[in-house]
Formats: C-alpha cells, sequence, structure tokens
C-alpha cells in the first residue's frame, strides 16, 4: 500500500513541476538591407535583447515586423514577439552580411491576407495641413542630444484634435551627408537593472513628415503626431534616428514632465 502511495505521489509531483520549452526561430538580419517578418494575429509587444538590431512596426500595418542591424558582426541576441492572439514568438537573431531569407511568413490558410492594414482615423490631407501647422508654431523647448557632428532636438510639442504633436531638428555639422533610413519611438525604463534585456514597447506614430537627406552643413525639421498619452516618472520616451547604410544613430531621450509642457493649437 505504502509502494502505490509513493509511485502516485512521484507522478503527481511530475504532473505539478512539468514545463513546456518554447524553442528560438533562428534568424538573421543585415545593415544595409532590411528583414521582415508577418505574423498572423496584430503585433502586442516586441522586446530586443540587444540595441545592436533595429525593429520596427512597418507603417500602415498591425502584423508586419522590420527588422535591419545596427552594427555589423553583433553578439548573438533574441527578439521576442506577442500577438493580439496571445502568442509568443521568440527568435535567435544573428548577423550576417548576406541572408538566405529576408522575408519570414507565420500566416496560415488560404486567402487569408498577408498584411493587415491599420485603420485609417485620419484623412490624409487634414493631417498634412496640420503637420504645416505645427511646423510653423513657435518653438519653446530646447531639448537636445549630440553624437558625431549631429544633433537632434525637440523644438516643441502641441495639442490638437486629440493628437499629439513632436517637432524635431536635424542639424548636420560635418561636410558629409546624412541620408535617414529608420525612425523608431519606444516607450522604455529610465532606469535598468543590470544584467537584464531592454524592456520596451514601440510606439506608432499616426503621422510623420517626411525627413529627406540632411546635406553637409545643414539643418532640416520634421513633426511626428501621436494618440495622445502620457509617461510615469519611471518612463521615457526614446527617438532612434538611424543613418542608412551608415554608422551614426541619433538618440533622443523625453521625460514624463517635457511631455506635461505640450500647448493646445489657438
Amino acid at each position: 500500500m505504502k509502494k502505490i502511495i509513493l509511485i502516485l505521489f512521484v507522478i503527481f509531483c511530475r504532473h505539478c513541476f512539468a514545463q513546456s520549452i518554447i524553442g528560438c526561430y533562428p534568424f538573421t538580419v543585415t545593415v544595409n538591407k532590411t528583414s521582415n517578418i508577418i505574423f498572423p494575429y496584430a503585433i502586442r509587444s516586441v522586446d530586443r535583447g540587444s540595441i545592436d538590431i533595429l525593429v520596427q512596426k512597418a507603417g500602415g500595418t498591425e502584423n508586419v515586423l522590420q527588422l535591419k542591424a545596427a552594427k555589423e558582426h553583433f553578439p548573438l541576441t533574441t527578439l521576442s514577439v506577442i500577438t493580439a492572439d496571445g502568442k509568443l514568438y521568440p527568435f535567435l537573431v544573428s548577423y550576417d552580411s548576406m541572408p538566405q531569407v529576408f522575408n519570414l511568413s507565420f500566416v496560415q490558410g488560404v486567402g487569408k491576407p498577408y498584411v493587415m492594414l491599420s485603420d485609417e482615423t485620419e484623412d490624409a490631407s487634414t493631417l498634412e495641413n496640420d503637420a504645416d501647422t505645427i511646423l510653423n508654431k513657435p518653438s519653446f523647448l530646447n531639448r537636445h542630444k549630440s553624437s558625431m557632428q549631429m544633433e537632434l532636438a525637440l523644438k516643441s510639442i502641441y495639442i490638437k484634435d486629440s493628437l499629439l504633436w513632436f517637432h524635431f531638428r536635424v542639424s548636420n555639422r560635418s561636410l558629409v551627408p546624412f541620408e535617414p533610413a529608420y525612425l523608431h519611438f519606444f516607450i522604455r525604463d529610465r532606469f535598468k537593472a543590470k544584467r537584464t534585456a531592454v524592456q520596451q514597447e514601440e510606439l506608432t506614430p499616426t503621422h510623420i513628415s517626411s525627413l529627406p537627406t540632411i546635406g553637409g552643413r545643414q539643418r532640416k525639421e520634421f513633426v511626428c503626431a501621436f494618440n495622445l498619452f502620457t509617461l510615469s516618472r519611471s518612463k521615457k520616451l526614446v527617438l532612434q534616428l538611424d543613418e542608412k547604410a551608415g554608422g551614426r544613430l541619433l538618440q533622443l531621450d523625453i521625460k514624463s514632465k517635457t511631455l506635461l509642457k505640450a500647448r493646445q493649437t489657438n
């Protein structure tokens, strides 16, 4: 009898402590070409294991993630994506100058759309006119960050028609033109514990005005619009501007108190 009870106890313990191991999908990226991963449901969360890879949700879509290497020959890192159906997609990302696969799709089933387009809630012409209005509004902020003879500055934040508009300026103090490639917005923790992955939430703008190449000794201005949001004191908004086929990466951190200085347009 005792032997039977012992056997049942062992079986019960194995059942209670059973674990499922989720394998990682291997994926390679390079610096001068964009890779795409298409998911069957809308992307809800993206977590990079390292800043050596650049990721963004493709503009106007809900389920397409674009990837690119921030530098060559970076160490093996991870990428975790959670979709609207609650499924986790873990990846092991490595560098390859010539990846064999540039586009990976998890969409299955005949007739299912590959790309889920975002709902267009604002008329494009109205947003263009509003962008021009914000560009001509007075500047009242001067949050800036300089690197490699480049400067990225936040000039103002305005509220118009339930949208939060950010006015930025990029200055090139060198003679080498700067051609923008990626523009990323993330919400991150202001303070990160050691030996932990970068925890961040990507923010997708409702509208971004065009940002052309910034020639030598030139500067350009652009605006971005978001649905209204706020930040806790422990969070910050991070803007990253990456150079196409180059090594210059600009990053500007925006704190919650700066966000609350937004002004209403007349």
